[in-house]
């Protein structure tokens, strides 16, 4: 193993990388594992990273581990306190794609930086689906470039386990919610439906994605909700209301009645409207 480490760096015994870590922890001090099988790219990119007297007192401080196969890699990230990984796509016991997803298993919050020989545009997008955070080509990872993507593939990775903890929270309250939320595309079909439908209408969530929303309303107010979605697809309002009062469902022997809020959502893939549904006048069990 080669390694190049400032011995004045001192690092927190406990550092359990991402969890509960920023730029400004550990006094911007960051261990960094480096898997690399090149020996002059290796000495290049820890050279880069390398403190000295010239370095500008607000750059972090990087203690750069070093080895050359994928194995051992895995194995020193099991060690749990890395803080980012800059990792080669061609090693001598791995190759590609399969290289990042070897890592990210092994250590899924530790942040990638891919570094590669090729300029190619494809396979970096391929390693960020696969994925890693950055990527780099080693032609141009100087000392400023090799920061930057340091500190981006940081923040990315914060910022993606922040999402998915707000999205596995979210999935929590509305999955065992007693109202029906649902959510539609542009079509006005429904792409997803909470548990709670089953209770309310007796569908199951499956049966319902792909098929119209419109089709489960009382054919009394369908004109007029297909009229408040497309003025929902223009609107620049964050909710609007699907009626005037209420609305009522379909059902084969009687009608629920229920107070509901569309809301809408714009992105560049497309629209989204989102429904919540309090029912007054429960379904009789």
């Amino acid at each position: 193993m080669l390694t190049s480490a400032d011995p004045s760096v001192n690092f927190p015994s406990d550092a359990s990388t991402l969890g509960s870590m920023s730029l400004a922890d550990y006094d911007k001090s960051f261990k960094v594992l480096l898997i690399e099988d090149n020996l002059v790219d290796a000495g290049l990119i820890r050279a880069a990273l390398a403190h000295n007297g010239q370095i500008p007192a607000e750059d972090p401080l990087f203690c750069v581990e070093s080895v050359a196969r994928l194995a051992d890699g895995l194995n020193r990230l099991g060690q749990r306190d890395i803080d980012v990984l800059l990792l080669d796509l061609s090693l001598p016991d791995s190759k590609g794609l399969e290289t990042v997803s070897a890592a990210r298993a092994q250590s899924p919050n530790v942040p990638i930086v891919v570094m590669t020989g090729l300029d190619d545009e494809a396979l970096a997008v391929s390693t960020l689906r696969q994925g890693a955070q950055d990527y780099l080509v080693k032609s141009h990872a100087d000392r400023r470039t090799l920061i930057r993507a340091i500190r981006h593939a940081i923040e990315r990775k914060r910022a993606q386990e922040a999402l998915r903890e707000s999205e596995e929270k979210f999935r929590s309250i509305v999955e065992t919610t007693n109202e029906w939320i649902w959510s539609i595309d542009l079509r006005g079909e429904l792409t997803y439906s909470n548990p709670a439908v089953s209770a309310i209408l007796g569908y199951s969530p499956e049966e319902l994605v792909g098929k119209s929303w419109a089709l489960l309303m009382h054919e009394s107010d369908r004109k007029l909700l297909l009229g408040r979605l497309a003025e929902a697809v223009v609107d620049t309002a964050d909710q609007i209301e699907i009626s005037p009062s209420r609305s009522k469902l379909n059902r084969s022997a009687a009608n629920c009645s229920c107070d509901s809020l569309l809301s809408r959502k714009r992105s560049d893939t497309g629209f989204r409207a989102n429904c919540t549904i309090k029912w007054v006048n429960p379904w009789p069990r």
